[in-house]
């Protein structure tokens, strides 16, 4: 062969695959792109776990609010919510589960009554600055 392929070469080049991507390549990769996405998708997903919903308790007024978040997500993310309706800054607030602090670098999956009903009554305490 003069080209420089050997016959197996040419086998391959004869399929219909090699025959699409040779005519697309751009196409193959991005189908694998979009898989790559699906897939990343549900993994995250998979990763930030059921809708809990949690009724936010204030101490200070006495208001009751309900907000929805996922299992996965850090008791640092509540504290953001509710610095921010508040107008209050994030190190002022202090979030309690059954009279317990909750912290920061935990999870809502990490406290079990949480974890086993989906829901959680968190009292709301802000502190002076």
């Amino acid at each position: 062969m003069a080209d420089g392929m050997d016959s197996s070469d040419e086998e391959y080049y004869d399929t219909p695959a090699a025959a699409e991507n040779q005519s697309s390549p751009a196409g193959a990769f991005e189908v694998t792109r979009q898989e790559q996405a699906e897939t990343k998708a549900m993994e995250e997903a998979n990763a930030a776990g059921d809708t809990v919903v949690v009724t936010f308790r204030f101490l200070d007024d006495g208001l009751e609010a309900e907000e929805e978040f996922k299992q996965g997500q850090e008791v640092g993310h509540m504290k953001i919510k509710v610095a921010e309706a508040k107008g209050v800054s994030y190190g002022q607030v202090v979030l309690l589960l059954d009279g317990k602090p909750m912290f920061d670098p935990l999870s809502l999956c990490d406290f079990a009554s949480i974890k086993a009903t989906n829901a959680a009554t968190v009292e709301v305490q802000i502190n002076d600055e």
